[in-house]
């Protein structure tokens, strides 16, 4: 594992497809009042440096351990609050918006195939104010991600282990993770990637084959408690919701589709930057064909009769089946655990002064284990306070994902990309609807939160 922390920030491609498809490096613009972050260096292969980095398959399989999970838990809450029509419709939405975003992601790492950081990228295209948007909005959700992870996690353990625990579920997945937050490399990362991605699939499925059975009648009921006051579904929203309300669940499914703030990391750990378009689509498609049948499917089988403010998987009856559900989501939310901490750490590494930087052999072992077991002790301090899943991940998803995904992206595109007019004017428009949902959801969220406290 390499033990240098900074590398060049000009570095020259590292591959010549994506020399052909970029345009000249050119150099960050930096301001001598603004601290400018250098991420630690990617350990290369030791064959050579084109040689290094993971392919667009292992990639995808990354992105959907990170992105493919929690989210995807309130889905049938959203399907309950929006009715089929609208739900539906922005599930679609968002998934057309991943596979666009996707190309924009791609085409500005090949523009610039020297910067390594999305501030960087944004600092080049608006200097100290695009950093700083990037600092404010994007890396904010870098922050909270692993925090949800967390509660989503103790929620889970909770389940497993019963009203009579040993220990708290939230530290037990302190204890857990504080070893597996030491895995340094976004290649190692990848092997576990494949567990996580196909414990969230089994998750989806078993819980489909639990709810589907419960809607033909051969499964179990419901608590009692659950299915009091069943009502029967709507193609539109119910009268019960209110326009906070219906901003949270338009918010929970953009989180579901949220992990953009860690695709430039994604893309420059690739052995082919041009190839990340791959990654984002084949992600888009598995993500909207899993959205639409949980939605269709939960909602079908529980209407609006339960607690919408708990991920679909707490609100099920104690069985075989909700116990598999359970194992299955713990060992994905653990992995996305580690790939987010690894995500952050690496953010607060850059952002230490020189000294505490540059450092090698067991300084640098040293310096990742304090940086990433503060992540994970910060991160369960955070779940413990604000334990409100279906309200916190839609605040995420409005100062974050809204930004990581489409604000930052639309602008860095018209100040960095060729465009022609049509995408230029899409561009555009992206800019104030960004603007505006992440300021209305923002106030939604907060306000549905101290509701949901009092």
């Amino acid at each position: 594992m390499s033990t240098g922390l900074t590398e060049q920030l000009l570095a020259p491609p590292r591959h010549a497809e994506d020399a052909e498809q970029g345009q000249k490096p050119a150099p960050v613009a930096e301001d001598d009042d603004v601290l400018v972050l250098r991420l630690p260096s990617r350990e290369l292969s030791h064959h050579s440096a084109h040689a290094a980095g993971n392919g667009w398959k292992t990639t995808t399989i990354i992105l959907l351990a990170d992105m493919f999970g929690l989210g995807a838990l309130a889905i049938p809450s959203a399907f309950a609050r929006l009715g089929w029509l609208v739900a539906s419709a922005v599930v679609l939405l968002l998934g057309s918006m991943m596979w666009y975003s996707g190309s924009l992601f791609t085409r500005l790492a090949c523009c610039r195939p020297g910067v390594q950081a999305y501030h960087e990228l944004a600092g080049a295209a608006y200097g100290a104010r695009g950093r700083w948007l990037v600092f404010g909005t994007v890396y904010t959700l870098v922050l909270l991600s692993p925090a949800i992870i967390h509660l989503t996690s103790a929620e889970s353990l909770k389940v497993l282990l019963g009203p009579h625990a040993p220990v708290s579920p939230g530290l037990a997945v302190a204890l857990c993770m504080l070893p597996l937050a030491q895995v340094r490399s976004m290649e190692d990362v990848g092997w576990a990637s494949l567990v996580g991605t196909g414990t969230m699939v089994g998750a989806v499925l078993v819980t489909l084959g639990w709810l589907g059975g419960h809607l033909l009648g051969t499964g179990g009921d419901l608590a009692p408690a659950a299915r009091d006051d069943v009502a029967a579904t709507h193609v539109l929203p119910p009268r019960s919701t209110t326009l906070a309300a219906a901003l949270v669940a338009v918010l929970d499914i953009v989180f579901a589709y949220g992990g953009a703030q860690n695709w430039f990391r994604y893309a420059t750990t690739m052995r082919r930057r041009s190839q990340f378009s791959l990654v984002t689509r084949a992600g888009a498609a598995v993500m909207t064909l899993f959205y639409v049948l949980l939605g269709a499917v939960g909602y079908l089988s529980m209407g609006d009769g339960y607690d919408l403010r708990k991920p679909i998987t707490s609100v099920l009856p104690p069985g075989a089946w909700v116990y598999a559900i359970n194992v299955l989501l713990l060992l994905h939310c653990l992995v996305a655990y580690q790939i987010n901490i690894n995500v952050l750490t690496h953010l607060l590494l850059g952002a230490a002064p020189a000294w505490a930087r540059d450092r090698g052999g067991w300084e640098a072992t040293a310096a990742w284990a304090a940086v990433s077991c503060a992540g994970v002790l910060a991160s369960w301090g955070l779940a413990a306070g604000v334990p409100y899943f279906n309200a916190v991940i839609a605040f995420a998803g409005a100062i974050g994902d809204v930004s990581a995904g489409y604000l930052v992206p639309a602008l860095l595109a018209l100040k960095l990309l060729p465009l022609g007019a049509a995408e230029r004017a899409v561009c555009r428009l992206l800019v104030p609807l960004a603007v505006a949902l992440s300021a209305a959801g923002i106030f939604a969220a907060v306000r549905e939160m101290a509701r949901q406290g009092n």
